[in-house]
């Protein structure tokens, strides 16, 4: 019978597996084999689209690494510390967390441009430095890790800097890898937020590129498109194929209690 659930299991593995492979699969041949009047290879709905990757690369690599930052710091505060409002700030987070990008497009406009950063990289990375996800993803991390730990380190007259950065993150680097490539993948993804805080195409992300050419902003043959799809699609599919055991691990860890580190960590 086991052997038989373990069949099934395998065999179903092969069918989601050729499902989810099929739109890719469909995109790689489209754009190598889409008909065009000079038969050429082309890379790009523009000239541009270098500029284009490489504003995606950087915002969502930038954006990344301060949110998974922030998002420790801030989960670890509300995690370790007692503070009036505390339950009140942390349910406001969770709550942030459902409603959908786009009810925050006009907010984000009207700051971004009462800063006079409107049109800039600053505005493209700002909005997603610190979101309620990475917060509330790490406070849930930091609560299972062992208090004896953190107790034993305070006893010992550890200072909350060195409790975070020398005994939390090595506990916790599993679920924080993960964090930072789902951050990563978000940002990359996003569409609402480039929508509000960018106007000019020189400082469009893939993702808002395609999205104007699908709205016929531009005439762009299919070939275009397509390869502008599997731009954006290749960064997620690489992280995951390189990060999938960080990410289950890591997802795992986040909702499991860790094992008790060695008590005679160096501080």
């Amino acid at each position: 019978m086991k052997g038989r659930n373990h069949g099934f299991s395998a065999a179903l593995l092969v069918v989601l597996g050729i499902l989810w492979s099929v739109p890719l699969l469909a995109v790689a041949y489209g754009a190598i084999m889409a008909s065009d009047h000079n038969r050429t290879l082309s890379y790009g709905l523009d000239p541009g689209i270098a500029r284009t990757l490489a504003i995606s690369v950087l915002v969502c690599t930038v954006a990344s690494v301060l949110s998974t930052t922030f998002g420790t710091m801030a989960g670890y505060a509300i995690s370790q510390k007692r503070f009036y409002g505390k339950k009140l700030l942390f349910g406001a987070l969770v709550g942030a967390m459902f409603f959908p990008p786009v009810v925050f497009m006009a907010p984000l406009f009207k700051i971004v441009a009462s800063l006079h950063i409107y049109d800039t990289l600053a505005a493209l990375i700002l909005p997603s430095a610190a979101t309620a996800f990475s917060v509330v993803y790490m406070k849930v991390v930091i609560d299972r890790v062992p208090s004896s730990t953190l107790d034993a380190a305070k006893i010992d007259g550890v200072g909350e800097i060195a409790i975070l950065t020398r005994i939390i993150l090595p506990i916790v680097r599993g679920p924080l890898a993960a964090l930072l490539v789902l951050q990563f993948i978000a940002t990359w993804g996003a569409l609402a937020v480039p929508m509000a805080v960018v106007g000019s195409p020189r400082n469009y992300t893939l993702t808002l590129r395609l999205a104007m050419a699908i709205q016929r902003l531009y005439r762009v043959p299919e070939r275009d498109l397509l390869w502008t799809i599997g731009l954006i699609a290749i960064p997620a599919i690489v992280l995951f194929l390189l990060k999938a055991r960080d990410l289950i691990t890591g997802v795992m860890g986040a909702l499991f209690r860790y094992e008790p580190v060695d008590s005679d960590m160096h501080y």
